[in-house]
């Protein structure tokens, strides 16, 4: 009788018998079991990184102060980016404001450039135009188009800017015999479409313009550059 009872418990055992999933899912959808059993909690442990067993509780601890510290790096970094964006917006709110208040071409090149060597700390300033020559005194240069597409292709067609280090002969291109070591790119594109040049900001520090950065409120500011410029061209 006492072999025909073990063999009932053991059949009845392994009817119950749950996998870890089952387990798990149990967990999820009752998650005050632990509540309502202290003290099946109070003897769990897990493992802790360091090697060492520790309780749930404190395991869960870890684990929130983990995320706590890496939602405040978070916030940090989206702080640093907002307060970049801010002055980024205020130098070209500052710059567009200056621009509209010109009457003619020259003095329009003339006070971006000064705007864009002041309030973005750039070390170099080219406005290229396709469709007005000018003279030594203008502070435009006039350049072939065609030319203009044999160094850079794809520019006028992507209608996007380009940040970076560029090859020498570009370099040369853009910003004659100068220390420039990285340049941002952005094409005048007028409200019609039609291409009316370019401009070209340089820097002395190979890293001041890369690849990675972003573009909107240089692309932003070429946009209402050539509105501007189109009055006069």
């Amino acid at each position: 009788m006492a072999d025909y009872d073990a063999v009932i418990q053991k059949i009845n055992k392994s009817k119950v018998k749950m996998d870890e999933q089952a387990v798990a899912e149990y967990l999820k959808t009752h998650p005050n079991f632990f509540e309502r059993h202290l003290d099946v909690l109070a003897e769990m442990k897990l493992k802790h990184p360091s090697g060492n067993a520790v309780s749930l509780l404190e395991r869960q601890n870890t684990m929130l102060r983990n995320d706590a510290l890496d939602s405040k790096h978070k916030l940090a970094q989206l702080i640093i980016v907002a307060k970049r964006n801010e002055a980024l917006f205020e130098n070209i709110k500052y710059t567009l404001l200056e621009l509209i208040e010109q009457n003619d071409l020259n003095s329009l090149c003339g006070e971006l450039n000064h705007c864009l060597t002041t309030q973005f700390k750039t070390d170099s300033v080219r406005v290229f135009l396709f469709n007005k020559q000018g003279n030594m005194e203008d502070n435009w240069l006039w350049v072939d188009r065609n030319l203009l597409q044999e160094y850079m292709p794809t520019l006028l067609v992507t209608d996007s800017c380009q940040c970076g280090e560029f090859d020498e002969d570009k370099r040369m291109f853009l910003f004659g015999d100068s220390k420039v070591s990285s340049a941002a790119i952005a094409p005048l594109i007028s409200e019609d479409g039609e291409a009316l040049g370019l401009i070209a900001l340089g820097s002395n520090q190979n890293d001041y313009f890369t690849q990675k950065m972003d573009t909107t409120f240089l692309k932003f500011l070429a946009q209402s550059v050539a509105r501007l410029i189109y009055k006069f061209v």
